[in-house]
């Protein structure tokens, strides 16, 4: 038996909401006109979010840094293949007698799950669009991709999956955060900085659920565009804001070289439980006592006046009793 599945795409959905606004106040109709969403063009962290349809037309694209898209176009506003068939307000289907016709004919890149490098790897085997991929003898593929990516790419091509449409979002399997900085950081003192803030964040995001991490994660990027990461497996879970940074560290320490300027920092956690349960040591850790007093009373700070009240990172420089308390415990730390 065959399931229909209606999918709804927003077009452009940063814009089309931002449009939809400024005409309920009688504004001009963004959607009309070249214009984008994007982030401060004066930052590196600036990329176009979203861009209308005339704005495409000079090929200006989602992703893109802002300052290219203006290069392209000066006067800019500062689950795809069926939906982009015919854009705007259209009703396309896409049944399994429809692939053929419908599918076949387009760039194998535009396959879901197929990136840029499979694209390539497929391009040297002479496989080029979606229909020569669902052509190709499947042992080929798998040789190509791998086993069960081949066999999941090969059914796509095929208009083959029986994957279920979730009524409700899947459990959170892993926490993570990363920032692209508007400088480069190229001093121990400032990444280490950086990384308590994202330690911070994502393990209050996880205590906030009830979770406790078995692996930490850190990944850089440095400004050759090289991404690095590792990941470390703990004997024991933890929330622990403090224990997470301390871990983060030493994967830094382990990735960096200390002279290549990083442009991106990131911390994730995974490898979750939600059991509650936590293995008792028959003597007691004060200094991961005091660590989870400390979190709780962060965590309520938070709760009660917002999470910018605190913010770890960068309260070390500021000049107040609190900022004082964490500079203190966090040197202490350091000679221990």
């Amino acid at each position: 038996m065959e399931r229909l599945i209606f999918h709804v795409d927003v077009n452009s959905a940063f814009l089309s909401w931002e449009a939809a606004k400024r005409v309920a106040n009688s504004e001009a109709d963004i959607r009309l006109v070249p214009s984008a969403i994007g982030g401060d063009r004066e930052k590196r962290t600036g990329v176009i979010l979203a861009k209308s349809l005339p704005a495409k037309n000079f090929k200006v694209k989602t992703g893109e840094p802002v300052a290219m898209a203006l290069k392209k176009c000066p006067d800019i506003l500062l689950a795809k293949p069926a939906s982009d068939f015919e854009k705007p307000d259209k009703i396309h289907t896409l049944f399994t007698s429809e692939v053929e016709t419908k599918l076949w004919s387009l760039p194998v890149r535009d396959l879901f799950t197929v990136g840029q490098a499979t694209a390539e790897r497929l391009g040297q085997a002479y496989i080029f669009t979606i229909g020569e991929l669902a052509k190709t003898e499947l042992n080929r593929v798998q040789l190509l991709v791998g086993v069960k990516f081949g066999q999941q790419i090969h059914n796509y091509a095929n208009g083959i999956d029986s994957s279920p449409v979730l009524s409700e979002m899947e459990e959170v399997k892993g926490y993570s955060n990363s920032t692209t900085l508007e400088e480069d950081v190229q001093t121990t003192d400032e990444a280490y900085r950086i990384l308590l803030a994202l330690a911070d964040s994502v393990a209050s995001r996880m205590r906030a659920e009830g979770a406790k991490a078995y692996c930490v994660a850190v990944t850089i990027r440095g400004n050759d565009f090289v991404n690095k990461s590792h990941q470390r497996k703990l004997a024991e879970s933890t929330d622990i804001t403090f224990e997470i940074f301390d871990i983060a560290k030493k994967l830094f320490s382990e990735l960096w070289d200390k002279r290549t300027p990083l442009r991106l920092l990131g911390v994730s956690l995974s490898d979750l439980t939600r059991s509650g349960y936590t293995q008792q040591s028959l003597f007691s850790d004060e200094k991961k006592e005091r660590e989870k007093k400390l979190d709780k009373t962060i965590d309520s700070i938070r709760n009660k006046f917002g999470s910018e009240k605190i913010a770890l990172g960068s309260i070390f420089r500021s000049g107040t009793d609190v900022g004082k308390k964490y500079k203190a415990q966090l040197d202490n730390k350091e000679k221990n």
